[in-house]
C-alpha cells in the first residue's frame, strides 16, 4: 500500500512528530512545509491526469494552504533571528570568554550586530567576528566594527589565510569550519 498509516522508521506517535517538527527553527520549518506542499502538489497532478478531480482540488487547497503556512514561518523566522544566536556560537562565547559577565558582553554585542544584519540567516559574519578573539571583549568590538564598516574584511581574516580560503564559516564551528587538506 503506497500511502501508510505510519512513518517507516519512526517510532514515536503524531502527537510527538508534530512536537518535533514544531520546535524546528521557523526557517527549517519554513523549507519543510515548502517540500511538503511540492509532494502534495506532485500527488494532485497524478489525480487530476487520473481524473479524480475532487481529490485533486482537495490535494491543491492542501498545497496552497502549505505554501501559506511556510510564508507565515518566513515571516516568524525574520522577526525572531534578530534575538538568537545558534548553539555553536553560544557555546563559543562561553568557551571564549571566562568570566560570566563578558560572556554576557559578548552575547549582547553580537545580537546587536545582528539585529542590524536581521536578513543574514548564516550567522558567518557573527562566526567571522568572534573567531581568533579569544576572550577579548576590546577585539570583539573592534572586528565588529570591521565588518560594518566592510564585511569582506572581516570574512577575509577569518576565512583565508595566505589569500587561500581554510574556512567556510557559513557552517557551525566545529563542523566543516576547515577544508580538508588538499592530497
Amino acid at each position: 500500500m503506497k500511502h501508510k498509516a505510519w512513518i517507516e522508521n519512526y517510532d514515536r506517535d503524531f502527537t510527538t512528530l508534530a512536537e518535533e517538527i514544531g520546535d524546528l527553527r521557523y526557517d527549517s520549518l519554513a523549507e519543510f512545509l515548502r517540500l511538503l506542499a511540492r509532494k502534495i502538489e506532485r500527488d494532485g497532478i497524478k489525480d487530476g491526469s487520473r481524473g479524480r478531480l475532487k481529490l485533486a482540488t482537495a490535494l491543491n487547497e492542501m498545497q496552497q494552504s502549505l505554501e501559506v503556512g511556510a510564508v507565515a514561518a518566513d515571516r516568524a523566522w525574520k522577526i525572531c533571528v534578530p534575538y538568537m544566536l545558534p548553539a555553536d556560537i553560544t557555546t563559543r562565547i562561553q568557551k571564549e570568554f571566562a568570566l560570566a559577565a563578558n560572556q554576557q558582553k559578548a552575547r549582547k554585542l553580537l545580537l546587536n550586530f545582528n539585529r542590524r544584519n536581521y536578513e543574514n540567516t548564516t550567522f558567518r559574519l557573527e562566526r567571522c567576528v568572534l573567531f581568533g578573539t579569544n576572550g577579548d571583549l576590546g577585539l570583539l568590538r573592534r572586528n565588529l566594527e570591521m565588518a560594518r564598516t566592510d564585511y569582506r574584511d572581516i570574512i577575509l581574516q577569518a576565512e583565508y589565510e595566505n589569500m587561500e580560503r581554510v574556512r567556510d564559516l557559513n557552517f557551525p564551528f566545529g563542523s566543516a569550519e576547515r577544508y580538508p587538506e588538499e592530497e
